[in-house]
């Protein structure tokens, strides 16, 4: 017996150490490598019932359970053969990792057993012949021949798909070994040169511990990994520098026509009224291009470092509309380009999501159609659809009759910016930025959410958004009043009194100018105890705290006051963060609002109507 099996017991010893080196070590989790591990455990089964075989035929030779287990053998050899086929299939699949890796090699041995199971069925007819001569103990006969010449067909397959597979050759040798060795061991026994020696375990067992270390290495498949990555993160990094360094000229413009403007205004001993406003408004809307920009380039950023996160709460769709009309007309007042906004009367008004990307992705993509359109109006048409109970995509369809828009710059990513920028007709600017926003800020929102592109010569372009939104309440929104006539919303607080906190003198210089526009007794504090002290002292009808200053930050100062005060005034963050998630986080610290430098006075009107609305 010990004769039949000596091979076999070589290969176990052998083929153990690997599998359990194999089983501890940490392993790439593709469809191949996976494929891979099933061999493995293909191969023990064969080595253990290759004993068994060997065993049940010397003590209970033709009984059951001794044929039971010489097919059980056979069968695990078509396994073997049909996976090993799979295997070589999914060489090039090597590195190509997808969401549903699982699944796939779920799906690949389901289709390995069922082929399997067909090719078993088709032996059992075939009859099994046991050798007994000089104390070996080998099966052969018809039912091996017709697993041989199954498997020599399976091994002109799977010689034509290994040759065509672009895997490196050098990794190639142990395929091509163990396809020798099978014409090799089926021509000799099929030719009956060999019937008493149990081999095909044994050299099934080598072949493995050849796979282990060459193309199932997980140290070199770890190492490649690495390598890769180490290459992905060189190059997204130098992408990135080169990106920044390209948005420099873009950043320049703006801030030579506010330098040369101030400039000039500072060499001139007279100025008249007409030539002061004239420069400042060239100086303000350079500002406010600069500005954008900025903004958009810390986006990317926190986008990029994965800081961007939903904050989804109740809204109103009519003030988030209302609100983008005011933002997106204020900055065409001197054009002849004007925003329409059509809204089906039906669809609901209240609904429960992250209204500030919403108000981020369509304000990115309108900016973006007013720039590169010519004169004309930009109509965004406002609709919804059911999707599932309680869930609605809500439809913004941005159009412009007068811009044919460029499906290039459409399918732009961060990726591909470096490309972009190197061509002199498609320079990178603040709108193509936003873009890139609009589409990753979709991703954030998910569930189905999405951006299209239509243009064509004859029906100009549209931006088709389809963002998936939970309705809180079915009340139609019904008609909405985009009023476009330049409304002053300035509110006089002659009597009211202001505290503004900030640690930067000329922050507080900028904001003291602002608020007496509105007639405030503006008091200021240049940090947090000042502020503090302050209150001790004086009652004022309003405060507005920064949050980044040295010492006590604006946070702790507020938790400082809400303990030795029992009443407070509204208190507002003032903080340089534009990151849409900030203002969620200053409410639940307990601040009543939020405002963003440099500070827009729409935004601030907007708080000053909240706490000093005055009757008509």
């Amino acid at each position: 017996m010990f004769k039949s099996i000596a091979f076999t017991i070589i290969g176990m010893l052998y083929f153990l150490i690997i599998f359990v080196m194999y089983l501890v070590k940490k392993k790439n989790n593709s469809v191949r490598s996976n494929i891979y591990k099933f061999l493995l455990f293909l191969t023990l089964f064969l080595l253990i019932t290759e004993f068994i075989y060997v065993y049940t035929i010397k003590t209970m030779q033709n009984s059951f359970i001794n044929y039971f287990f010489c097919r059980i053998f056979l069968s695990l050899v078509i396994i073997w053969a049909i996976s090993f086929f799979y295997y070589v299939k999914n060489l090039d699949k090597d590195n190509q990792k997808s969401e549903n890796e699982s699944l796939n090699s779920k799906n690949e041995i389901m289709q390995i057993l069922l082929i399997s199971t067909v090719l078993i069925m088709a032996d059992i007819p075939f009859k099994i012949v046991f050798n007994l001569s000089d104390g070996l103990y080998v099966i052969y006969g018809p039912a091996t021949i017709i697993i041989y010449i199954m498997v020599s067909i399976l091994i002109v397959f799977l010689f034509v798909t290994l040759f065509r597979s672009k895997y490196p050759n050098y990794l190639k040798t142990p395929i091509y070994l163990i396809i020798f060795m099978f014409v090799m061991d089926t021509g000799l026994t099929l030719s009956k040169v060999i019937t008493d020696i149990n081999d095909i375990p044994f050299f099934l067992s080598l072949f493995m511990i050849a796979l282990y270390f060459t193309i199932e290495s997980q140290d070199r498949l770890l190492l490649e990994e690495l390598e890769k990555a180490t290459e992905e993160a060189n190059k997204a990094n130098v992408a990135k520098t080169e990106f920044l360094s390209n948005m420099s000229h873009e950043i320049r413009t703006p801030m030579n026509t506010i330098l040369g403007f101030s400039q000039s205004m500072l060499k001139e001993d007279k100025l008249d009224k007409r030539r002061i406003k004239q420069d400042t408004e060239s100086i303000h809307e350079a500002s406010i291009v600069l500005l954008d920009l900025i903004n958009n380039i810390l986006d990317i950023s926190r986008i990029e470092s994965n800081k961007e996160e939903l904050c989804e709460k109740e809204y109103l769709l009519s003030e988030l509309l209302l609100e983008l009309n005011n933002a997106v007309n204020s900055r065409t007042m001197k054009s002849n380009t004007k925003l329409l906004i059509n809204v089906n009367k039906k669809m609901p008004n209240k609904f429960y999501g992250d209204s500030s990307k919403i108000y981020k992705i369509l304000s990115s993509l309108i900016l973006y159609v007013i720039k590169y359109s010519g004169d004309g109006d930009i109509i965004l048409n406002v609709d919804y659809k059911n999707a599932k109970q309680n869930l609605n995509f809500i439809s913004f369809v941005i159009y412009s009759t007068s811009q044919i828009g460029n499906e290039d710059v459409f399918k732009i990513d961060f990726d591909n910016y470096l490309t972009l920028s190197k061509d002199s007709q498609n320079v990178i600017d603040s709108e193509k930025i936003g873009i890139v926003i609009s589409k990753r800020l979709l991703k954030i929102i998910n569930n189905g959410s999405s951006l299209e592109f239509k243009s064509n010569d004859d029906h100009g372009t549209e931006y088709i958004v389809k963002i998936s939104q939970r309705i809180v309440e079915q009340s139609p929104i019904g008609n909405i009043s985009f009023d476009s006539e330049k409304k002053d919303y300035s509110l006089i607080c002659s009597g009211k009194k202001v505290l503004i906190v900030d640690d930067n003198k000329m922050n507080l210089k900028i904001s003291t100018k602002i608020f007496k526009d509105y007639e405030f007794n503006v008091e200021t504090a240049e940090s947090g105890k000042e502020c503090i002290e302050k209150l001790k002292h004086e009652k004022y009808d309003i405060i507005f705290l920064d949050h980044m200053m040295p010492d006590v930050d604006g946070i702790n100062t507020l938790h400082i006051l809400k303990s030795q005060f029992p009443t407070l005034p509204p208190i507002v963050a003032l903080t340089a963060n534009s990151d849409s998630s900030m203002k969620e986080k200053y409410i639940n610290e307990g601040f009543d609002d939020y405002l963003s430098k440099p500070i827009n006075v729409q935004k601030l009107n907007k708080i000053i109507i909240r706490y000093f609305k005055q009757e008509d």
